[in-house]
């Protein structure tokens, strides 16, 4: 835990943290948040910011941060963090996660003090950081300033009944959209069901190709990564050791992860995060030449979610993806709704290509849900 300042005990003293300050710092975040984590899980608060504070190596453990007060933990600023390829080379990614301070504490500027030393830590470093559009003004104030380039994030959804339909639609569009949609939804699904012979025999499935749940990744899909992650020129490392701990540890969540396989080639692969009546795609990664792989996953991801009572199914995707095609044949539409990739210039001044493929439109990249804390 180095990195720690000295301090009187009246003032704050800041200081890395890992693991072993689990239990002071799950009393911060669940004094700050009504709850937490914001999905359901099937194991204790703890157990799940344990996972969460201890990635695969070789990603660090102890580059989370704390302020203490009298000793006692009062503010926290938990970190995220990967690897991602921005052309072609590789680079390490770390931006903040959970940001709490303890309302004991509050009012004193310690929030701030958290990202002012995470600044100095990593702005002009070949560190990448990036996240979605801020949900709260409070974080949103705190990022106002930095020149954030925004790459748009499409929102799609399978809604499984009429009620969810209409709701989902309506309100991320509005009423236009929601007529726009319900004509475009009943002519996808005249042409799913009474296509010309020709266009029914393109989708026909190989027998020899079969969808199941799976409990591991294996070094199967680092090599399907590797094979597809050229096709970008932003995206976050997908290994066989990142996918195990982000969405097969128990102490993720509720994740549902499907493959593809055909023969012993793994084609590509789903995973869904159920939560009440909502699921979300957080990810969805193909083989360039699996022609309807995408689709494949996708749909058997939702009969799942259908099983297990939920109404509609969300994805997010980058405008241009080459999975919008999948996503429309397995019954998704544009909901109206729109986030965005954020890419702060002051933050990434240490690698100038990846402020440049954020600002080119053109540029290709891959970004799901699961590629943040919150997905």
């Amino acid at each position: 835990m180095a990195d720690g300042i000295t301090a009187s005990d009246s003032e704050p003293a800041f200081r890395r943290s890992d693991a072993s300050d689990a239990e002071g710092i799950l009393s911060v975040i669940e004094s700050a948040f009504e709850s937490w984590p914001s999905f359901d899980i099937d194991v204790e608060p703890i157990d799940h910011l344990r996972w969460k504070m201890t990635p695969p190596a070789p990603l660090s453990h102890d580059m989370h941060a704390v302020i203490e007060l009298e000793g006692k933990i009062v503010a926290v600023q938990l970190r995220w963090q990967s690897s991602v390829r921005i052309r072609d080379q590789t680079y390490l990614a770390d931006f903040g996660a959970d940001l709490a301070v303890h309302p004991s504490a509050q009012g004193r500027g310690l929030g701030r003090i958290l990202r002012d030393r995470e600044d100095e830590r990593l702005f002009g470093q070949p560190i990448a950081g990036f996240d979605t559009t801020p949900t709260t003004e409070q974080v949103a104030h705190m990022q106002s300033a930095g020149g954030a380039i925004r790459r748009p994030l499409a929102g799609w959804a399978r809604a499984l009944d009429v009620r969810a339909f209409v709701a989902v639609h309506l309100a991320n569009g509005g009423r236009r959209h929601l007529v726009r949609t319900t004509l475009r939804g009943a002519a996808d699904l005249v042409r799913s069901r009474f296509g010309s012979p020709s266009e029914q025999r393109r989708d026909e499935r190989s027998p020899r190709r079969s969808v199941e749940p799976i409990a591991a990744f294996d070094e199967r899909v680092t090599t399907l990564w590797e094979s597809v992650s050229h096709e970008y020129q932003f995206a976050r490392t997908r290994d066989a050791a990142w996918l195990n701990w982000r969405y097969l540890d128990p102490r993720a969540g509720r994740v549902s992860v499907y493959a593809l396989t055909e023969a012993d080639r793994l084609l590509g692969y789903a995973a869904f995060r159920p939560d009440r009546r909502q699921a979300t795609v957080l990810d969805l990664v193909t083989a360039a030449d699996a022609r309807g792989a995408g689709a494949e996953l996708l749909e058997r991801g939702v009969s799942e979610m259908r099983r297990a009572g939920c109404s509609v199914v969300h994805c997010w995707l980058p405008t241009g993806h080459r999975e919008e095609p999948a996503l429309r044949a397995a019954g998704f539409l544009p909901t109206g709704a729109a986030r965005a990739l954020e890419i702060y210039r002051d933050r990434n001044v240490g690698i100038p290509d990846l402020l440049e493929v954020a600002a080119d439109p053109a540029s290709a990249i891959h970004v799901m849900s699961g590629d943040f804390d919150h997905g």
